[in-house]
């Protein structure tokens, strides 16, 4: 059995069994398992605790030898994230405009399984900035910036800001999700570097 945390809730479902859109997997506990009563009755104070604690901030940047034309359009060309972003399952783009992307992306790794929508706004070849739609998140934000370096070369700077809505599923994904957002930058500069500009 695991637990699935779903709508703030915590439901046991069979090992195999599919799981609600949106929901986490928190797996290793039973129903009626202590340890699962403890959680359940963990999530009220935590709540409280939850909503006071600042939330989780990481920034990340490398220099690469390439335009930052080339950085934005990986960037931007959210289709193709599944071939090379770690954990990222499946992306969906439900809009896109000339200034504005609207997508989501489906994210595992160990007991993270979620989705996320994201509005991002465009600013070619300098800046992404990403805004939550909808997920698992209380807070969701995030900002590429590209800033030229020399005549072919750029810094890429990643920030993000995050924190889940549910303070007891929070415990066991915030790591794995901060974990995925540290590589991120790691994995758009080898791309970048690994294909034809």
């Amino acid at each position: 059995m695991s637990i699935i945390v779903h709508d703030d809730r915590i439901v046991a479902v069979q090992v195999g069994f599919s799981t609600p859109a949106g929901a986490q997997v928190i797996p290793h506990y039973r129903r009626g398992h202590a340890a699962a009563r403890a959680l359940t009755r963990a999530a009220y104070s935590a709540r409280i605790c939850f909503s006071i604690r600042s939330m989780r901030e990481l920034k990340r940047s490398a220099l690469v030898a390439r335009p930052p034309a080339r950085l934005f359009a990986l960037i931007s060309d959210v289709e193709r994230y599944p071939e090379f972003v770690p954990g990222c399952t499946f992306a969906r783009i439900e809009s896109r405009s000339a200034h504005e992307v609207i997508a989501t992306l489906g994210v595992r790794r160990g007991a993270l399984r979620a989705q996320f929508t994201t509005r991002n706004e465009l600013e070619a070849d300098r800046r992404v900035t990403m805004h939550l739609v909808r997920g698992p998140f209380r807070v969701l934000q995030g900002e590429w910036l590209l800033t030229p370096i020399a005549d072919a070369g750029c810094q890429v700077d990643l920030r993000m800001r995050f924190a889940f809505s549910n303070p007891v599923a929070a415990i066991i994904l915030e790591p794995l999700f901060a974990q995925t957002v540290g590589e991120l930058v790691d994995a758009f500069v080898a791309r970048a570097r690994s294909t034809d500009s």
